[in-house]
C-alpha cells in the first residue's frame, strides 16, 4: 500500500521520539515512528520545515504534533493519519482491480491461442514452416 500512496503523489511525515523524549519529524515513512501522516508529496518538506522551526529546540511529541498541525493549517494542507491513508489506498487498489476484472470479458485471455487450437494446430505449430 505504501507504494500505491507514493505513486498517487503522497508522502509521509513521521514523528519519532528519542530516548530523552525529544521529538523529531522526518519526511518519509518510518517504521519506528510513533505517528505518521500523509500529505501531498510536493508539500511535505515545507510542512516539516515549518513545524520544526515552530516547535523550537528539543520539543516533546505533543509540542511537535501541535507545530505540525499548525504548519499544515497555514499551508491549507490536510494531514491524513497513516491508518486512514492505508485504508483508503486499500479501497482504491481493490476498486481498480475489481473494475479491471469486470471489464475483461470471460475467456478473453489469449484468444489467438484458443483460435489456433480450434483450428487443430498447437500455438507452436503455427510458427513452423513445412
Amino acid at each position: 500500500m505504501l507504494t500505491y500512496l507514493r505513486a498517487a503523489g503522497a508522502s509521509a511525515i513521521s514523528l519519532t521520539a528519542n530516548h530523552d523524549r525529544t521529538a523529531h519529524l522526518r519526511v518519509g515513512a518510518d517504521q519506528a515512528a510513533g505517528a505518521v501522516w500523509w500529505v501531498p508529496a510536493d508539500q511535505a518538506d515545507e510542512i516539516a520545515r515549518r513545524a520544526r522551526a515552530a516547535a523550537g529546540v528539543r520539543p516533546d511529541a505533543a509540542t511537535m504534533t501541535d507545530a505540525l498541525l499548525q504548519a499544515a493549517a497555514e499551508l491549507r494542507v490536510t494531514l491524513t493519519p497513516h491508518a486512514t491513508a492505508l485504508a483508503r489506498a486499500g479501497r482504491e487498489s481493490d476498486d481498480s482491480i475489481g473494475s479491471w476484472r469486470s471489464s475483461a470479458a470471460p475467456g478473453s485471455c489469449r484468444p489467438s491461442i484458443r483460435a489456433t487450437r480450434r483450428a487443430g494446430r498447437t500455438p507452436s505449430s503455427r510458427a513452423r514452416i513445412s
